[in-house]
């Protein structure tokens, strides 16, 4: 994938957009950092520097351009990642961001923030440079809290876009206000069918942004509009929700239960079984769907050039 200049313009929604970006989460999840190096080269010829990062359990990749920084958070991967999904209770930091946030997303964002993340925005803003958030899952979430300090710190218009996909809840209603009153243009949220992670946490949390809802059969159902849900969704219940929790923290010993009786893991019960996990798939539901849209809109045509982020 070899990414396009005419996709990204300030604040204006892009199909071409939103696929290179899903493609640019999906990197960010290769272990092997050289080869995600030599991918985002491939696809970004002009780039300046690409740098992928991991400190404690936070990945993602940095892109350096000369008119752009591209920031991709890695997604929930494994226990350790759900761990954090899990810290729900709500905690204030009046100096990155106004209202109550995730202390897990808040704690996950902390780790990168001094070492990698901070200095490379500091260094986009003397350079006047756009910034483009993208990220599945827990890079989502990431990406937002990126935003919020951007604009309590500098400026909002210094952001460029920011696209999540199947991105769960971040703040609660007064920092949703404060995000919409910034980033009304910019924040472009994809949620597939019922993905359930983007329903959690359940309650004290709000969302925000121009939500695109892709339905069971990929295809588009609602687009547009700071929308906080998708129409006719029930709100996760508190008992559900610990379900959940259980079942996705149990997994890794599901394997290790299943090793030890010499049985097939794929006939225990499965989170997926359950929950419709399936759903969350950043490559087989939400690159798949978003893909046919920019097709559809006829910006499938030709190769991507390597000029995307301008």
């Amino acid at each position: 994938m070899i990414f396009d200049s005419s996709t990204f313009q300030d604040e204006k929604f892009s199909w071409k957009a939103a696929y290179c970006l899903a493609h640019a989460s999906y990197l960010a999840y290769h272990e092997d950092q050289e080869q995600v190096k030599s991918e985002f080269c491939m696809a970004l010829p002009d780039a300046i520097e690409v740098q992928p990062f991991a400190v404690a359990t936070t990945e993602g990749v940095l892109v350096e351009k000369e008119k752009a920084l591209i920031l991709t958070f890695r997604g929930t991967k494994g226990r350790a990642d759900w761990v954090y999904n899990f810290k729900t209770r709500q905690i204030r930091s009046w100096f990155e961001y106004p209202g109550k946030v995730h202390s897990g997303f808040h704690e996950a964002l902390n780790h990168v923030w001094k070492t990698v993340v901070g200095p490379a925005i500091d260094s986009a803003y003397r350079d006047n440079k756009k910034i483009y958030l993208a990220g599945h899952s827990l890079g989502g979430a990431l990406c937002i809290l990126t935003a919020a300090r951007i604009a309590k710190k500098y400026r909002a218009d210094l952001v460029g876009g920011i696209y999540t996909y199947g991105q769960p809840k971040v703040g609660n209603q007064a920092f949703v206000n404060y995000f919409k009153k910034h980033f009304a243009d910019q924040y472009f949220r994809f949620v597939y069918n019922k993905d359930i992670v983007a329903r959690i946490p359940p309650k004290g949390y709000e969302h925000c942004g121009n939500l695109y809802h892709f339905g069971e059969d990929g295809e588009l159902q609602q687009t547009r509009g700071m929308f906080e849900s998708i129409i006719g969704e029930e709100e996760l219940t508190e008992e559900e929700f610990t379900r959940f929790q259980i079942e996705m923290l149990a997994d890794d010993v599901r394997a290790d239960i299943a090793a030890t009786r010499n049985s097939d893991l794929e006939s225990m019960p499965s989170p997926s079984q359950v929950f419709g996990v399936e759903d969350h798939s950043l490559i087989y539901k939400y690159l798949p769907a978003i893909r046919e849209m920019y097709e559809q809109e006829g910006q499938g045509e030709g190769p991507l050039s390597e000029t995307d982020f301008t």
